[in-house]
């Protein structure tokens, strides 16, 4: 477990008290597993410990599960289990905390556990070395299979107000807005081309000709914004069409191939040759 012992919980959340550590243990190893589940994997995981450890990524690591743990423990952290139902611990001399002060602090350990996850999730964005080990985890694959891969780089193009986590639920939008939206008028060849380039960083000329448009459409179309998502596509588009052997995977689509096929035009003799009239 990443965290093993309470004077470290101390360091992250000051409110902890005490010195029963046994009191988040399970929840410190619910945070353990959600780290290890959603964020970073567990290759990732498995080298946050030892010598040659990065000294960043273990203390954004143990940040996060920190915040999520006890974020996790407030409102089971006063209540005691009962013969007859649930009480409320209390101690003469501290005074309960209101139930505003109560919420007002799990609010502020929900918004330090998502600037946590944010800092984190950047900070294995900005590290190539990390790349290998990361590539199985849920974040990596969910952030990029898109032109977006990171909330704080999609807040450039479009406002969202949403905290990290609400961004990986929101996750499904930016696919349905590049299948529905954007790859019918660009192609599906062309979108995956540019996704995989984006992956290894090697994006050809042509598509960084289009990608700040196809990024501003997809942010604008999950944000809500129609005007600007279409304006911005069509431009995208305009450089493709007017430049198709740019972009090979688009002249491969069935899409262009219909594009390309000359609309059949009869004069009256034709007409008369045709159906015998």
């Amino acid at each position: 477990m990443l965290i093993s012992d309470l004077l470290k919980l101390k360091k992250y959340v000051p409110t902890v008290m005490g010195n029963e550590f046994e009191r988040y243990s399970t929840f410190l190893q619910t945070a353990d597993e959600y780290l290890v589940t959603e964020l970073i994997g567990q290759a990732l995981y498995d080298k946050l410990s030892g010598e040659t450890v990065d000294a960043k990524l273990l203390r954004y690591c143990e940040n996060m599960v920190c915040q999520k743990a006890y974020l996790d423990a407030i409102p089971m952290l006063d209540l005691v289990e009962t013969e007859t139902g649930f009480g409320v611990t209390s101690n003469t001399n501290i005074a309960p905390a209101s139930q505003q002060r109560v919420a007002a602090l799990a609010k502020g350990i929900e918004t330090r556990l998502s600037d946590g996850i944010e800092q984190l999730l950047e900070y294995l964005e900005g590290n190539a070395t990390f790349r290998s080990d990361w590539k199985g985890a849920k974040a990596y694959t969910i952030n990029h299979d898109s032109y977006i891969f990171t909330l704080a780089e999609f807040r450039r193009y479009a406002r969202y107000d949403g905290s990290r986590l609400e961004w990986i639920k929101d996750i499904s939008k930016v696919t349905q807005a590049i299948r529905l939206n954007i790859e019918p008028l660009i192609s599906a060849g062309l979108s995956s081309a540019i996704i995989l380039q984006l992956q290894s960083g090697s994006l050809n000329e042509a598509n960084k000709k289009i990608i700040e448009d196809l990024r501003f459409s997809l942010a604008s179309f999950v944000t809500g914004n129609e005007a600007v998502a279409q304006s911005a596509l069509f431009r995208a588009r305009g450089i493709i069409v007017a430049t198709p052997a740019d972009y090979p995977e688009y002249m491969a689509s069935a899409f262009y191939a219909t594009s390309q096929t000359p609309t059949p035009t009869y004069n009256i003799d034709q007409s008369i040759a045709n159906f015998g009239v």
